[in-house]
């Protein structure tokens, strides 16, 4: 206790003397509580004082500070000012939040041919949050000319830099073909980088792939293990996916009522797949009492959100009520 102490002493004394980098230091100190107890005014004083006096990561964060309010009025205006000065200065953090600000238009006219600027600028310096959305912009043509090849080559570069993001895009890429040779078991190796991480997209693929035999050996129970820590981070699919295995028995015991469970919360999250099955679950009374008027209603919202199964039944039907409608005349 008495070490650090002393150097946050000593990071004092070289703050008061306008050292830049001591000041950005003091303040993350203070923003964190690191060896000082958490005093946001204090982090915020010290962070100004030192971008103010050049330091990049010091305006780079400012500049978030102004964009998010903390501590200060909102002001996205300010809030490019001090990030945009960071980005000139070649500092990647700050480029590559420079470019979203022109992706989305935040502080900022929007303009994809600028933020692709900016991005690359950050890329070329190894950032790998910058590498892989660089590579998603050549990958979907995003400001600049669609290069799906130049796309991999960045994705490649962040993912080898444990980015899940690019390790994500990169197992969906190797799964539909899209720039490489379509590789089920590559993209299955990237899934799972992703998917150790964290990533709950990658998890539900994961078992989704496992469900379905895709790139491995199928096996009901790993993808029941993997949908479930997907829905446990709240990823709406992977409701479904277990939804669907309580249906069916795959890996688990066969229960409507726990199936019935997991579309509903699908649906809660949005998920117009979980809305199309249980809106069957409905009209069929499987783990539900039978209600034709919530099993219409939920079909109805699945189709308008684009759920295809939920168009073409309702399509069917239709066109079922429109012939006998015709013969009755």
């Amino acid at each position: 206790m008495e070490l650090k102490k002393i150097t946050i002493d000593e990071l004092l004394q070289k703050a008061e003397n306008k050292d830049a980098e001591a000041q950005w230091q003091l303040a993350k100190c203070y923003q964190l509580g690191i060896g000082v107890e958490e005093n946001e005014k204090e982090a915020l004083k010290w962070m100004r004082r030192s971008a103010e006096q050049g330091y990049a990561q010091a305006q780079g964060e400012l500049g978030v500070y102004y964009f998010k309010g903390f501590g200060v009025k909102k002001d996205p205006e300010k809030g490019i000012g001090w990030i945009r000065k960071a980005a000139e200065q070649g500092y990647a953090k700050a480029q590559n939040s420079l470019a979203i600000c022109y992706f989305s238009g935040l502080g900022v006219k929007e303009d994809d041919e600028e933020a692709v600027r900016w991005l690359q600028k950050s890329a070329d310096q190894g950032y790998p949050i910058a590498q892989c959305g660089l590579g998603e912009c050549y990958i979907k043509g995003i400001g600049v000319n669609k290069d799906e090849a130049e796309g991999i080559k960045w994705l490649q570069k962040s993912a080898d830099q444990g980015n899940h993001n690019a390790q994500r895009q990169l197992g969906g890429c190797y799964l539909d073909g899209t720039g490489v040779n379509k590789n089920e078991e590559e993209a299955i190796a990237w899934f799972r980088k992703a998917a150790e991480q964290g990533d709950d997209y990658s998890q539900c693929q994961l078992g989704r792939c496992y469900l379905f035999g895709i790139g491995v050996k199928k096996d009901e129970k790993e993808a029941v293990k993997w949908l479930k820590i997907s829905a446990d981070q709240g990823f709406k699919y992977a409701f479904y996916g277990l939804g669907l295995c309580y249906e069916e028995g795959w890996g688990v015991d066969q229960d409507y009522k726990e199936a019935v469970k997991m579309f509903r919360e699908g649906v809660e999250k949005g998920c117009p797949v979980s809305m199309t099955e249980l809106g069957f679950c409905y009209l069929s009374g499987r783990g539900v009492e039978v209600d034709e008027m919530e099993g219409m209603r939920l079909l109805r919202k699945a189709a308008e959100l684009g759920g295809e199964s939920a168009q073409y039944y309702l399509k069917q039907l239709s066109d079922y009520w429109n012939k006998t409608s015709s013969s009755d005349h």
